[in-house]
């Protein structure tokens, strides 16, 4: 059995009368990507708040890496981006890092170079934050939540406004943070067609209730996801594709319709490109996700 790295347990967090939280049960296992999925105000930015020490619980309990004591010791273990980085503008990506690596007492001064190459943000040198883009801006907000080599990394819709080059940009990024270095990474987004391509499990809260968690197989069994391909010659790509034993249909305009889960977005176009098929376009749908969450909500309002 793998290990819990976080769970809470009828977690409960009050603002006067409101209740933002309301009895969670929740569990993020070790390795996982977890897709945390609800509308605004859900909940979702209250409970990562008080994961990461922001904010006092009203009830419950809640235990990181199987501890429920000394939380202050194990939240040395996690690296996180609540909201919006908060960047020194007048300092340089080094510069806000080595504040941040003081005020959290990391002793480590390597860790500075090791997170921005990280990023790939080495090459900023002398230049201010304020004249980094948005997509800049959120990688140096990344590269300070993995200062100290956290195991565990808590993102709250750390994709908000960034065009869709640089979503891609940061959703490889954190599946190679996943899969190379083993951190285990709890993400909210409102994106749920990015997050349908990067999460491997889903919590999905509704007015500050857990309704459910479920793996990304579970998922996949009560929707299919569909993949889009345009390609330069359908035909010829199906039969490339035939092989994987996936549903491919060609529809009109060269576009291949591909069902059944693929495993590697990436590996079938590989596939196609080495058999001589130009690949123009990829989406993956993922309204399975959302429809999955109306579903669960239906008469909840």
């Amino acid at each position: 059995m793998s290990e819990t790295v976080f769970t809470a347990q009828n977690l409960t967090k009050k603002y006067k009368q409101l209740r933002a939280l309301d009895d969670v049960r929740m569990e993020v296992r070790r390795g996982d990507i977890y897709g945390f999925v609800g509308e605004n105000g859900a909940g979702k930015t209250t409970l990562i708040r008080v994961l990461a020490g922001l904010a006092a619980p009203s009830g419950g309990q809640i235990t990181l890496f199987g501890k429920d004591s000394n939380l202050a010791k194990e939240r040395r273990r996690i690296g996180g981006m609540v909201e919006s980085p908060a960047v020194y503008p007048n300092f340089t990506a080094k510069e806000n890092l080595e504040v941040c690596r003081l005020q959290r007492g990391i002793a480590d001064k390597g860790s500075i170079q090791r997170a921005l190459e990280t990023v790939n943000l080495t090459y900023t040198g002398k230049k201010k934050a304020k004249n980094f883009s948005l997509g800049m801006k959120q990688r140096l907000g990344l590269a300070m939540a993995l200062l100290g080599d956290p195991e565990f990394l808590i993102l709250d819709e750390p994709v908000n406004g960034l065009d869709p080059a640089g979503i891609m940009e940061f959703r490889e990024l954190l599946r190679k943070l996943n899969a190379e270095r083993g951190i285990t990474i709890l993400i909210s987004s409102h994106l749920l067609g990015e997050l349908f391509q990067l999460a491997t499990n889903y919590g999905f809260i509704h007015r500050g209730k857990m309704l459910e968690q479920i793996t990304l197989a579970e998922l996949n069994a009560k929707f299919k996801k569909q993949l889009y391909i345009r390609v330069d010659d359908a035909p010829k790509a199906a039969s490339l594709l035939a092989p994987e034993k996936l549903e491919v249909e060609c529809l009109p305009a060269n576009i291949l319709r591909i069902s059944g889960g693929p495993p590697s977005n990436a590996g079938l176009v590989r596939t196609l490109v080495s058999g001589g098929v130009a690949v123009e376009e990829v989406v993956l749908r993922g309204e399975a996700l959302e429809d999955y969450y109306m579903s669960l909500i239906g008469g909840r309002h």
